[in-house]
């Protein structure tokens, strides 16, 4: 366990002092070691933290580029969006005036579809 101490300097406030005290446990890094301290880690668990680390970088790594297009792409953004409308239909011909006639019996049904659709 590390210790840290200060002494108050003559006519300190006590909020000055303990604001002090506080930055100076930060950069000791006894937080970080109450943290670490409140729950119990397993050994394995402490082996693999340092790949765990590496990978994270390497995600954060690869991630980057793909945050610089976002960004780039969100400072071309039109300024007036375009109205999405649904695509024209084609206009298809009734089956009577393409000259099909019905499917006879003895067709397949693949045949018979292909037959209604033209092909």
């Amino acid at each position: 366990m590390t210790n840290y101490a200060i002494i108050p300097r003559v006519g300190e406030p006590i909020e000055r002092t303990l604001q002090r005290f506080k930055k100076g446990a930060l950069m000791a890094g006894i937080f970080r070691e109450m943290k670490e301290r409140t729950s119990y880690t397993k050994p394995s668990q402490r082996r693999r933290a340092p790949r765990r680390v590496v990978r994270r970088e390497a995600r954060a790594a690869e991630a980057q580029p793909l945050e610089e297009v976002i960004r780039t792409m969100a400072k071309h953004k039109p300024k007036h969006p375009t109205k999405k409308t649904a695509p024209k239909a084609k206009y298809v011909t009734p089956i009577a005036q393409r000259g099909i006639t019905a499917p006879t019996p003895a067709l397949t049904s693949e045949q018979a579809r292909r037959q209604l659709r033209g092909f």
